[in-house]
């Protein structure tokens, strides 16, 4: 009886140390951290992916009148993750005025980033945006020297 106690206690202070320990945190890889310094952005790594914001802070936003903060849509981004060859997989989704298309796709297609679908998420929205998603395929710091014009 007395070795079934000892075992139940030993099994339980294991339990408590164990739960008690936090999780480690996922280091960023070196180059993705050299994507982050190109673009003068933080990033959020997990599981494998590097996401950056691009959130368009200068519009002030309405839809059918009404004020509309940038987390509700208005945000473009930036994903990187490795392939299965090790090279790296850039993914995005720009926010851009109508004025703002025509420069971004010929710097994108000058750069060798490729423009998978334009199009826009919202009805009635003042000012109207459209939305670009980006593909690259390569090493992470070219991706990033190549879609940095736009991600400002």
């Amino acid at each position: 009886m007395l070795q079934s106690v000892k075992r139940t206690i030993l099994v339980l202070c294991a339990c408590f140390v164990s739960f008690g320990i936090p999780a480690a945190a996922q280091e960023v890889p070196a180059d993705y951290q050299e994507v982050l310094k190109s673009l003068d952005r933080k990033g959020d790594f997990k599981a494998g992916v590097l996401k950056v914001n691009i959130p368009r802070n200068d519009l002030k936003m309405t839809i059918q009148g009404f004020s509309t903060p940038t987390p509700f849509g208005f945000g473009g981004w930036i994903a990187l993750t490795k392939a299965t060859d090790g090279s790296d997989v850039m993914m995005g989704d720009l926010v851009l005025l109508q004025d703002e298309v025509n420069p971004v796709l010929s710097t994108l297609l000058d750069n060798g980033i490729d423009v998978t679908a334009l199009h826009n998420h919202f009805f009635w929205d003042d000012p109207h945006v459209y939305y670009m998603h980006v593909h690259g395929m390569g090493k992470a710091t070219d991706l990033a020297r190549q879609v940095k014009p736009v991600s400002t």
